[in-house]
């Protein structure tokens, strides 16, 4: 709605608007007037057009003179074919996303109509090397559009399937988070156990020989899973199995997607489809080695299942093989050294005791200890095979190692080759497609060049003619590719003032909803205002309507007394008329009676008393007319009254009803805004009680995860409490078996030791 009083900041801004709008209106009109000028359209006159657009002139043969009745008339314009004067073009599609489309002027007549072809050749019919030529040229146009079409859509799938990797990229990145948060809590859990061990072997005496690390890990894992003292974990395990193989999967998935879209791409023939490839290659080559580092190679997604049911022994086991790690590679079983064999010559076979357990001099060196081993072999011939036998596989071993080290290298190499070989293979297809595409062209254009030569020997005036052309061509070619250029160049400062003028109506978009909110705000107070102002209006009026019943019964009075006063008048016109007649009788009788004399004197008295009687009723009649003169003109405006206050409650009602409307319309755009504010509301609302379900969930996850850690790390550390006790009463037992010994062989021990 407009302003009452507009402020002359408005006028300011709607005078600035106004010649910002002239200017733009200026500049469009000068971009159509260029437009015109281009294609021929205006400020050209049709003659020069034709002289312009058909090349340079020919010189006409001079024609032999025909008779005056031989001649024919000559064609108008209309009869003519306009369609072949006015100028071609050719429409390309957009370039890059840009929305403003190419435009190309082309040839507007055709070169084989022209006079020299036609008469040189001797018909329409005959073409010569330049209908060859712009033949070529329209072709080129034809094909030039349908690479720009080819382009834009070529563009699209660009953009289609760029936007598809990125979110390929997207949905790799977290599963890479999701997994170096796994393995961040793996690493935070062994080192809690790492911490514990220590703490556990702090709280040793240091008298005490060291315990076996392999029964302990053999007591903690139990002979069957039911029995194993860590079940809590099973569940955690098979949870981490689950989410692994459906991590795997999603994986697995993205790589066919992204091995179906290389495909795409590939059968689409995409424009410089050999460096985007190497790219794509190189992009794919770096997300294959992300995997790895993280653990989803395509070998490696089978095995994940195996190792992820030992992952919370693994740890253990590295330490029990740590202990006995020289005996593993003798005993496949990984038992150890101790248990196989037997101390002394006794049959039966004794209990068996780690080489750990033994008692240990601080002061003997590892190479001492080797010196024993060695010394205790060359006695026994079993000991001495079992040696020999750990030598051989330890060479072997340590050669396996080797090779598969050297495998592994030749393995990347041939990985990095083939990577390479197929790069260069997608790399030589594209060449050969192109030069397939090339021979094919060239293929072409010599049948066409021999068709071209062999007319050439009949054509040789019209092949002169031609290259003339051919030059003109080139050089309208050049002027046309200029003219592009600066249309061109006009088109991107338009398409940047189209982006300014849509910022500026953005801007005045804002302001007008910033006003109309002023407005409406105004309005409903005003509305306010008015309604105020008319309960007043109407409290004012409201003893109008005893007034007018008043008036009305004062009307009905009057006209009851108007209508008794005309009665009245009526009878003394009445009495008027027979007094009158009574009167001229009288008079007859008084002229009769002159005569008489004194007999008269008495009817004169009688008609003087008449006359006086007869002013009497006289004067009352006029009195009465006044009477009723007065009540005709207090009807009147008791009349006009009623007419004007009707007039005002007509009016006061139409009042009423427009603002009723008004207030009913704005009632309805209130309930319209506050229902959108309140769907809107609602939807936060929504957004943010989800948000908050989801946080609640995360941080209940979390809750029952720390719960979970904590219960499995005071069960390891009850477990590891009650191994503790049970290492001290083997040491205990140990020691009572060591001096059993001791007392029963003496000499068996001594050698032992030395």
């Amino acid at each position: 709605k407009e302003k009452e009083n507009p402020t002359d900041d408005d006028i300011a801004n709607l005078k600035k608007y106004h010649a910002a709008f002239l200017e733009k209106l200026g500049e469009y009109e000068d971009m159509t007037r260029s437009l015109e000028r281009l294609m021929g359209m205006a400020d050209v006159p049709t003659s020069q057009l034709d002289m312009t657009m058909s090349g340079p002139p020919f010189s006409k043969p001079v024609k032999p003179e025909t008779p005056a009745a031989d001649k024919q008339p000559e064609l108008s314009v209309l009869d003519t074919d306009l369609e072949d004067k006015l100028p071609k073009l050719i429409v390309c599609g957009t370039d890059m996303g840009d929305n403003v489309p190419r435009i190309i002027v082309c040839e507007p007549l055709k070169r084989a109509d022209l006079e020299p072809f036609s008469k040189i050749s001797g018909g329409i019919g005959s073409v010569g090397e330049g209908a060859g030529v712009m033949h070529k040229l329209n072709k080129c146009l034809e094909t030039q559009q349908e690479l720009a079409a080819e382009n834009a859509e070529m563009a699209k799938m660009r953009h289609q399937l760029q936007q598809e990797l990125l979110d390929k990229q997207d949905m790799l990145d977290c599963m890479k988070q999701k997994m170096m948060t796994m393995e961040c809590e793996k690493y935070r859990i062994q080192s809690e156990n790492c911490e514990l061990q220590k703490r556990l072997m702090m709280s040793q005496k240091p008298g005490d020989p060291p315990m076996c690390k392999r029964e302990l890990y053999m007591k903690m894992r139990g002979t069957s899973p039911d029995a194993c003292p860590m079940g809590g974990s099973m569940r955690a395990s098979k949870d981490l199995e689950q989410e692994l193989e459906k991590m795997g999967g999603d994986v697995k998935n993205i790589y066919s997607e992204l091995e179906s879209m290389r495909k795409e791409k590939l059968a689409l023939g995409y424009s410089a489809s050999a460096k985007k490839r190497v790219c794509m290659d190189e992009d794919f080559s770096k997300t294959d080695e992300d995997a790895k580092k993280i653990g989803f190679d395509g070998e490696d997604m089978q095995k994940i299942t195996s190792t992820s049911e030992a992952l919370h022994l693994g740890y253990m086991e590295e330490e029990a093989n740590a202990c006995c790690g020289d005996t593993n590679n003798i005993f496949p079983e990984g038992v150890c050294m101790m248990e196989r064999l037997n101390f002394g010559g006794s049959g039966s076979p004794r209990k068996p005791v780690c080489k750990r357990m033994l008692p240990q001099k601080s002061t003997q060196t590892d190479a001492d200890k080797e010196k024993d081993i060695l010394f205790a072999t060359d006695k026994d011939p079993k000991l001495k095979d079992l040696r020999e036998q750990y030598q051989r596989l330890h060479g072997d071993f340590k050669n396996k190692v080797t090779e598969v080290a050297s495998v592994r290298v030749d393995l990347e190499k041939t990985k990095k080759e083939l990577d390479a070989i197929t790069i260069l293979h997608h790399e030589l297809e594209a060449l050969h497609q192109k030069t397939l595409d090339e021979n094919t062209a060239l293929m072409a254009e010599k049948n066409q060049m021999q068709e071209l030569r062999d007319k050439m020997n009949d054509l040789e005036q019209q092949a002169n003619v031609a290259k003339q052309m051919y030059k003109t061509g080139q050089e309208e070619m050049e002027e046309m590719r200029l003219l592009i250029e600066e249309q061109a160049t006009q088109l991107d400062d338009y398409r940047n003032k189209y982006m300014k003028t849509l910022q500026i109506a953005e801007e005045l978009k804002k302001e007008n909803e910033f006003k109309e909110r002023e407005c409406a705000d105004q309005i409903a107070v005003e509305i306010q205002k008015v309604k105020l102002e008319m309960q007043e209006q109407l409290e004012e009026l409201s003893p109008i309507k005893d007034l007018l019943r008043i008036t009305q019964q004062k009307l009905k009075e009057t006209e009851q007394m108007h209508n008794i006063a005309l009665e009245t008048i009526a009878d003394i016109t009445k009495k008027l008329e027979s007094a009158n007649n009574e009167v001229d009788t009288l008079r007859k009788k008084v002229d009769s009676a002159k005569t008489d004399g004194d007999l008269n004197m008495n009817l004169m008295n009688s008609l003087e008393n008449a006359d006086k009687k007869l002013i009497a009723m006289e004067n009352d009649n006029a009195h009465l007319k006044g009477m009723v003169s007065q009540l005709e003109g207090l009807q009147v405006n008791q009349a006009q009254k009623l007419e004007e206050k009707s007039h005002e409650l007509l009016q006061m009602t139409q009042q009423l009803e427009t603002l009723r409307e008004e207030s009913a319309r704005q009632v309805a755009r209130v309930k319209e805004r506050s229902e959108m504010i309140r769907k809107c509301l609602q939807a936060q609302i929504g957004e943010m009680e989800r948000e908050v379900a989801t946080c609640r969930a995360a941080t209940a996850f979390a809750n029952r995860e720390r719960d979970e850690i904590r219960s499995k790390l005071q069960m390891e550390v009850c477990l590891l409490s009650e191994n503790f006790r049970d290492s001290q009463n083997r040491i205990v037992q140990l020691q009572q078996h060591v001096n059993y010994l001791s007392a029963s062989h003496p000499t068996a021990l001594i050698d032992l030791i030395k």
